[in-house]
This record gives C-alpha cells, structure tokens and sequence, in this order.
C-alpha cells in the first residue's frame, strides 16, 4: 500500500497574488458573509445573502458598515477584524446549562457526489466576552434544509467534528482553522455549523471572559470543494517555501524565501490536524513528523499567502 503513495505529485497552494492554472470551486456560496442585503446595524442575520436559520434562536452578523453593537473590528462581543473581507457571523454555542444553541445554514451551489470527498474548512475565533470555548464545534450535512421550533440542538448527528485534543478553540482574538475530509454518501445540498452536542458531553475550555456567561464563536470563509479538485497555483516570482526531505523519514527542514511570521500545520490523510505551531522571524523550520509512515499535509501560512504540500513519510 505504502507504494501507491510515492506515485503522488506534490501540489503547491498560493492564495494571493498567483497565476491560476486550475481553480477549486468552493460549493459556498457568500462563504465570508460578504454579501449583504443591507447593512447589520442590529445583527440582523437574515441580511446575509443565502444563509439561513434553522431553529428559533438567532446568529448574528457582523459588518464594518454597523456602528456599535455589530461593527467591525469592535462590537458587543469583543474586538475581532475579519479574516478576509469585511464582515464574519456569530453563533452562541454554549450558554449555561439552557441547551441554547445558534446555527447557521446554507445551501450548497450543487450537491455532493456519492463516494467522492470532499475538503472541508472554515475558520472559527472565540470572542473576547466568553467565559469558555466550545471546542468540538460541528458541520452537518442533510439533503434538504430543516427547522426547528426551539432554540436547541436539533436531533442530527453531524458527520464533521472539530477534533479538541489536536485543535482546542480557546485562542482569543485569532481565527483557527477546523478542515477535514467527508466522503458524500450522495445527494447532500446544505450544510449547517454549531454545536448539536448537549452540554454535557461539550468539550469545554475556561477562558474567563467576563460578560457573556458560555461561548460565543465568529465563523468566517467557510469552504466545501471536491478534494479532487483543489486549486493548483504557480508564482514564478515568489517562492514562499521548500521543503525537504520528501520523502522523508521524519524528519523536515523548511526554509522560507525570506524572515517571516505565520502559522505550520501538519494534517494527516484524513485531513485531521495533528500538529500545529505559530513560527516568528525565521528563515528556517526544522520539525518531527509525528505519527506512521504514509500521507501527509503540511500547510505553512505567512505573508497573506497559504503553501500546502503532500508529503510522504516512509
């Protein structure tokens, strides 16, 4: 098995300033809350074009065009700027003992294949006011849309979960990746985030934030795309990185086209992440892959640019 693997071709990922030489389609549409009906002056989240709520309980949507309460970067949650654009959504993913739950829902642009996978990420930043974090933040695929009349957890068991003991969500004002992979059974059209766990098996951090008694959670640039069809990009003029070995025996070396800061993360074959570190003003990374031998990812983010890599560990 292990030599199927030394027949895949590394990839490069550049998001900013690349020439395309094929394109990933994400199947969100509005994917970092950009387009808006009007502006959010009051959360309004039925101002978010193609999302929808599915119970009785409201998220929220933010925008740099609100004053007060829902603005960008301040508002009543904390002080947080977007990832990319110019607005992001809020969801309460835990209050004290109430089951209160906030969901977002959209409708794919096609739905899923079956037997196909698909990449999966969106970005989650837990608020300033929290007093802990739900970290096991979830995304639910169904083959319609639903509703229900209570603000809780609906009665579905997501398929895609944050894992908390490689990706804990308890960074304050900083947006973490959540990405896997999800194999369609076949016929999925929407998808929604939240929390559809009950609080007691919700894996919680105390943080001690001091005015909003649980967690509450930003969600920006949500993505769902065929892996088969990741976005493959060239610079001719901008190397961000090389790394080497690869194959390797474990251990890496990385250097970096000039001294930057950012963020490595290593994902295993199921997209998983299963190490994560934050690098300053370094030309050069030397890391241990954990884990067996077999596929990996390694994505380094620096300079408003993503790098992602296969990499084979014999």
């Amino acid at each position: 098995m292990r030599s199927i693997f030394y027949h895949i071709i590394l990839f490069l990922v550049l998001s900013v300033g690349a020439k395309s030489i094929s394109v990933a389609q994400n199947l969100v549409p509005n994917p970092s809350f950009e387009d808006t009906v009007q502006c959010p002056q009051n959360g309004e989240w039925w101002f978010m074009s193609s999302w929808d709520n599915p119970n009785t309980a409201n998220p929220d949507l933010f925008h740099e065009c609100a004053t007060g309460n829902y603005g960008v970067p301040s508002n009543m949650f904390g002080i947080q700027n977007a990832r990319t654009g110019k607005g992001y959504a809020g969801i309460s993913t835990l209050i004290d003992g109430s089951g209160w739950r906030e969901f977002l829902q959209i409708e794919l642009t096609s739905s899923l294949n079956a037997g196909a996978s698909y990449c999966v990420e969106f970005y989650v930043c837990t608020s300033d006011s929290s007093t802990y974090v739900s970290n096991d933040i979830q995304l639910f695929f169904s083959n319609a849309n639903f509703w229900g009349s209570a603000p809780i957890a609906p009665p579905y068991i997501p398929q895609f979960v944050n894992n908390p003991s490689t990706n804990p969500l308890s960074s304050l004002n900083q947006w973490q990746l959540v990405s896997g992979t999800y194999i369609a059974t076949g016929g999925e059209s929407h998808i929604t985030i939240g929390n559809f766990f009950s609080d007691a098996i919700t894996n919680t951090t105390w943080i001690g934030g001091s005015t909003w008694a649980g967690s509450y959670q930003f969600i920006d640039d949500v993505r769902v795309q065929s892996c088969s069809t990741i976005g493959v990009w060239e610079n001719s003029e901008h190397k961000l990185v090389n790394i080497h070995p690869n194959p390797t025996s474990g251990q890496l070396y990385i250097t970096l086209n000039k001294a930057s800061t950012g963020v490595l993360c290593v994902r295993n074959y199921l997209g998983q992440i299963i190490q994560q570190e934050e690098f300053n003003n370094t030309q050069g990374l030397d890391i241990s892959l954990n884990g067996p031998s077999g596929l990996y990812f390694l994505q380094i983010e620096c300079d408003g640019k993503v790098t992602t890599k296969k990499i084979l560990k014999e």
